[in-house]
Parts: C-alpha cells; structure tokens; sequence
C-alpha cells in the first residue's frame, strides 16, 4: 500500500492571478488533483467506489499558508489519508518548493455519497479502505472549529449557478464557492495582502439553476466570516486570514 503520494508541479504564468502567484482556487483543484491520483493509486478512487454506487465528495478544507508558488516555479503536494471513520476520511497534504522548504499545509474531510439517493455512505463497508491510513505521519493543521453562520453581513454579492459552475457529480464544483469567495473584495485587497489562511465547509449542494447569496462578515480580529446561502439551505460557510504582503 502506498501511504503517500508526492507529485512535482509546475507553474505556469497562464495559470497565475493579478499577483503572479497561484489563485486559492488553483491550489484546491490542485488537492484534489492529487488526492484523486492517490486514491486511484491505493484503489480507493472513482472506480472502485462506483462498485459499491458511491462517489468521493470533498466536505471540508482548511489551509494554512506561507506563500504560493510564482510563475515558471516547481513544487510539490503530497499526500496521505491521516484518518478513516465511517462517514468521512481526512486527507492531508503538505506543499514545498524545489528546496524542500514548506509552503503550506492542509487538512480535507470526504465523504463518500449514493450517487442514488444523494445521502452520506459507511466508508467502513469498503474493503481496504482502513489500510489506507497512514499512522507515521502527522499533519500539523490543528482542525479548526466549524465556520460559523453570518447573521448581519457587511455585504453581500448574488450569483445564480450557470452551466460552467456544474461538475460531473451533477452539483456546484468545489473550487466555483472559492472563486465566488475570493470575487467579494476587488484586485487592490490582494494586492495589499495574501491569504495565510483559509477554511470552507461544505453543508449542502447546489445545483444549476439556484441563485446563491454571498454574505461577509469581517471580525473585530480581523478574520473575515463568509456565508453562501440559498433560498432554502447554506451551501458553504468559509473562514478567511490574511496578511499584508
């Protein structure tokens, strides 16, 4: 069983913001990207999955950040899976530059859905999916507290999910409540700071057609409190720190 995967990167100045660096959305398709490549891996991936009517969703992230990678820059993610229980499994990651210096961290939650029924499944009743774990290695992501619910907003942004916002898995992909996130503060915001931290909470899927409200809130510390409701249901809440550059 492979414990854990490392994957070099490059990149590229087609891929960059307004700041030269990576987007936050670029550096979660990314975990993805490279959770995926180690599921697939140790069998635990799409395929394997699909045998029992399931799919792979992410549930949680939350990131702690040093600095990006720059344009024409290699670097790498690894990963390993630090935890299985019946409804979720943590996933961990740690990204460095060619020197091997730490440029950031993360902790994911997945769960694992009937693609039938759209309800959480036991990950328990998956052969093998308790070999996965990787127990010699720690992740240094203290788990944060829940993101909590924005009650009086300072403003907020409506959108309504088009087309392009959909994934295969028929809902709102993970990286579009990012980038509707990072949209609520205009280009000069990041050009003045850099995010050093960041947690989002999946609590409800979206599908095409529904509208979605964007509510912010920014604390007396300074953390910014992000919301995105619907009519019915919050779709995600979300924690977001930065730094001055």
């Amino acid at each position: 069983m492979i414990k854990e995967l490392t994957s070099r990167r490059f990149f590229t100045a087609a891929e960059c913001n307004a700041q030269k660096e990576m987007p936050l959305t670029t550096l979660v398709q990314r975990l993805i990207e490279v959770a995926t490549e180690h599921a697939n891996a140790i069998d635990i991936g799409y395929s394997r999955l699909c045998q029992y009517g399931c799919t792979w969703v992410l549930s949680r992230v939350t990131l702690e950040i040093d600095r990006m990678p720059g344009v024409n820059e290699y670097y790498s993610l690894t990963t390993w899976v630090e935890n299985v229980t019946r409804l979720y499994s943590e996933r961990c990651f740690e990204m460095t530059d060619d020197g091997g210096n730490v440029m950031g961290r993360a902790r994911t939650m997945w769960i694992a859905i009937n693609v039938e029924s759209r309800h959480p499944a036991d990950l328990t009743m998956i052969e093998g999916m308790g070999e996965a774990v990787n127990h010699d290695k720690v992740c240094d992501v203290v788990r944060c507290p829940k993101p909590r619910v924005v009650k009086e907003p300072d403003g907020e942004d409506c959108y309504r999910f088009r087309t392009c916002d959909i994934d295969f898995n028929r809902h709102v992909n993970s990286t579009r409540y990012v980038e509707l996130i990072l949209d609520h503060w205009p280009v000069d915001f990041f050009d003045a700071n850099r995010v050093s931290m960041f947690d989002i909470s999946y609590h409800h899927e979206a599908l095409f057609g529904q509208d979605a409200t964007v509510r912010c809130k920014t604390g007396d510390d300074g953390v910014h409190h992000i919301e995105i409701k619907g009519d019915d249901a919050t779709f995600v809440l979300a924690t977001l720190e930065v730094v001055s550059r």
